[in-house]
């Protein structure tokens, strides 16, 4: 549309500009954005994180000794405090004044319920920010063919390859449910029909035929044919 704007045009070509604007496409910005300050980018990012220190600071992009500075200054301002709040995460640790009792009421009591998400996805924190109990079974590649199940906030489930080989850290039958319900609402793997699982722990087999999974041959098969119902 910028590109069809008209000059020196006629009145009629001047209209027929103008309506076909309406049609032309994306639209994309024509001058540059001017740079966020300091401030408004750790704004953005205790938006995203709520808690800010080395690890999430560094995932915004961001210097964590000049951010430092800023965040001091926000603490001795009122703005932010200063608290060691998630055991995993290194050196200081702040959340904003007013977001405090709201972070701390979160951390005290956590969710116990499931997530279901993409390994890839930027509100996965594990493996990024918070460190992996690779001893524990835990460890996994942050990339798009790998889904995780949180349960507690912590990986309950993951698969890996596209779905084709699961590990249960700590599984539960809600969780396997979880991932039923994820896959049929197109939330992880939404480009396939079938969830085929080859490589699995033996005891999950009675929690993912509960959760509707079909047995073909060794495999375990579920349809996203009920998406449309979702």
């Amino acid at each position: 549309p910028l590109r069809a704007a008209p000059g020196s045009a006629s009145a009629k070509q001047r209209v027929r500009a103008r309506l076909a604007q309406t049609d032309g496409g994306r639209w994309e910005l024509a001058r540059l954005m001017l740079p966020e300050s300091l401030p408004e980018r750790l704004n953005r990012a205790f938006d995203r994180w709520a808690i800010l220190c080395r690890e999430t600071v560094a995932a915004e992009g961001l210097s964590f000794s000049e951010a430092l500075v800023a965040l001091r200054r926000m603490e001795y301002t009122g703005e932010a405090r200063r608290g060691y709040f998630v055991r995993s995460l290194s050196g200081a640790q702040f959340v904003r004044a007013a977001d405090f009792e709201r972070v701390s009421a979160l951390l005290a009591r956590p969710d116990e319920g499931c997530v279901c998400l993409n390994a890839a996805d930027p509100a996965q924190a594990w493996g990024r920010i918070l460190p992996l109990d690779r001893s524990g079974g835990e460890g996994f590649l942050c990339v798009p063919g790998t889904a995780l199940v949180l349960e507690g906030g912590r990986p309950a489930l993951i698969l890996e390859r596209q779905g084709a080989a699961l590990r249960a850290p700590c599984g539960s039958e809600r969780a396997f449910r979880a991932l039923a319900d994820a896959f049929r609402a197109g939330r992880v793997y939404p480009h396939l029909r079938l969830l085929t699982v080859k490589e699995y722990p033996a005891e999950a087999v009675p929690w993912l035929e509960k959760a509707g999974f079909i047995r073909e041959m060794r495999d375990y098969v579920l349809t996203a044919d009920d998406r449309r119902k979702y």
